[in-house]
């Protein structure tokens, strides 16, 4: 179900463009960090933000130079995402390792901040692990969060099309658990070319040069957000700020104004009492914000000294009472339609007639106790994507996959939106599991994650406990509303509702395993034991 009234532009890193510039750009020290760095920063490394910037703020007139630079943007990109994977995963490997002997030390001590995690420096990238070290946001998992939203809300940044601003290289990088930040290093050097924003928590807040502000307006502006005065901690500074306070923008020492730190970009909805720090990682979808009848400030109920506090809160909240009274039971009365008419998939999609036959499958009887039900059809996984990405466009985000399945009559899509829902609760619990493996070797992995699936789809009758223990309490405060009491004590049933094969295919791609080939279908025709050999 595509929307007509927002249709995102987006940028892609990995479709870009010409001459290579490894060849041509040279190989550079940022004097800021090694600075902070010291000695063990001081040789040479590859200038990614260089030849990034020169990439994307070059176009051409002529199509076949045009061409080019698409093809070195893409190059650029696979080889900083193969540089920064395997470093990523030789941090995370080297967690359990003592410091003094890890491949990559840590440099957190040095360039400073742990609240968005432990901090590394290696081969011209930055990288900042999402470990919750003060328990500001609830967990790791939250830290985890904040660190997609960074990534997600820099691409929005550059969709923005804003001449004049500048931001990093980005990926991120999932490995046994963990999450990590990879950016390409910019030629910044914290308070000294600080000149938007506050890098201390709001102790200290800047708006300092009249084009960077002129550039943040119009952000602001383009993003439907709402800007308001913010003062410090001390209430010595009462600054106008287009965004959240905590983004900075910094005059590069090459001349160029870069925005970091964007994770708190869009505001967040209505914070949930249950959970701690809900606002640091609980954000709006910017298809949201662009919707909202009035502009929202990014700002709203996090602990910065905003002025009009109680307006800001007040328009945020009607926006979530929007989201959840009107826009998911239209988006779910939507997905019933088109399943009535057997189009079980999104509008305007290629391939529905396919993804509805998938939905058609028939299913096992509940006379057998261990089935799971179940469509073992490929086009059923598309579904599931596609239905992420109609979500989004929708302004809905995947918490509320709980809330659009109470809204649906539909057995097909309530299904449907089941199986997301409980891949999403797997993959959350099976990264907890990973987190709490002190080990370098990678056996101990592979068997927690086996452990986990066979436990969850395995008997019914083991698996009642697990569930119980493992996945329903998440389910219940994580994507409220997904199934009610009635439903959670008829475990069998609930199970059977299940589609097993694009519900273990969505895991192999959330994790990043892989299955020898026929695993998927297999299992999903008839549960068994999984073992490290599939």
């Amino acid at each position: 179900m595509s929307n007509p009234a927002y249709e995102d532009p987006v940028f892609e890193y990995s479709t870009p463009v010409l001459a290579r510039f490894s060849a041509t750009v040279p190989k550079q020290r940022f004097s800021s960090v090694a600075a902070s760095l010291g000695s063990n920063c001081e040789s040479e490394f590859r200038n990614w933000n260089e030849e990034f910037q020169q990439l994307v703020q070059t176009n051409h007139v002529d199509p076949e130079l045009e061409l080019r630079r698409t093809q070195d943007l893409r190059s650029l990109c696979e080889e900083f995402s193969a540089l920064a994977t395997r470093a990523g995963a030789k941090i995370i490997s080297e967690l359990n390792v003592p410091p003094d002997q890890r491949s990559i030390p840590s440099a957190t001590s040095k360039v400073g901040g742990v609240a968005g995690g432990e901090k590394y420096f290696d081969g011209g990238v930055f990288y900042k692990l999402a470990k919750d070290e003060l328990q500001l946001y609830g967990g790791d998992e939250g830290v985890a969060k904040s660190a997609g939203h960074e990534l997600r809300c820099m691409m929005s940044l550059l969709n923005c099309r804003v001449r004049g601003l500048h931001y990093p290289l980005m990926l991120l990088c999932d490995f046994r658990g963990w999450r990590l930040l990879a950016a390409s290093a910019v030629p910044i050097s914290g308070d000294e070319t600080l000149l938007y924003g506050s890098s201390d928590g709001g102790r200290t807040l800047h708006a300092d040069d009249p084009e960077l502000n002129s550039l943040m307006e119009t952000v602001g502006r383009l993003l439907n957000l709402q800007p308001e005065y913010v003062g410090n901690l001390d209430r010595s500074q009462r600054v106008w700020l287009h965004v959240s306070c905590d983004i900075e923008g910094h005059r590069g020492s090459d001349g160029r104004l870069y925005l970091v730190d964007t994770a708190r970009l869009f505001p967040s909805t209505t914070p949930r009492t249950t959970l701690k720090a809900d606002f640091l990682w609980s954000m709006m979808r910017p298809e949201l914000v662009r919707l909202s009848h009035t502009p929202l400030c990014p700002d709203s109920f996090s602990g910065f000294g905003l002025e009009n506090k109680a307006k800001h809160n007040d328009e945020v909240r009607r926006a979530t009472d929007r989201l959840q009274q009107l826009l998911i039971p239209a988006f779910a009365a939507r997905l019933d339609a088109l399943a009535a008419a057997d189009i079980a998939g999104i509008a305007d999609i290629a391939g529905a007639q396919a993804m509805a036959a998938a939905l058609d499958t028939s299913r096992s009887s509940d006379d057998e106790p261990d089935a799971l039900g179940i469509s073992v059809h490929p086009e059923a996984t598309h579904s599931l994507a596609v239905l992420v990405q109609d979500m989004h466009r929708s302004g809905i985000n995947m918490r509320y996959l709980g809330l659009v399945r109470s809204a649906s009559k539909s057995q097909h899509v309530r299904s449907l939106l089941l199986t997301e829902v409980v891949a999403r609760v797997c993959k959350v619990r099976i990264r907890a599991k990973m987190r709490e493996i002190q080990s370098t070797e990678e056996a101990p992995y592979v068997e927690a994650l086996l452990a986990f699936v066979n436990c969850a789809f395995g008997p019914i009758q083991p698996a009642r406990a697990f569930w119980q223990a493992e996945l329903e309490p998440w389910m219940t405060v994580h994507f409220e509303r997904t199934a009610d009491a009635a439903e959670l004590a008829q475990l069998a049933t609930l199970r059977s509702q299940l589609l097993l094969a694009p519900l273990l295919e969505r895991l192999r791609l959330m994790l990043g395993v892989e299955l020898a080939a026929g695993t998927v279908e297999r299992f999903a025709r008839r549960p068994r034991v999984l073992d490290a050999a599939q």
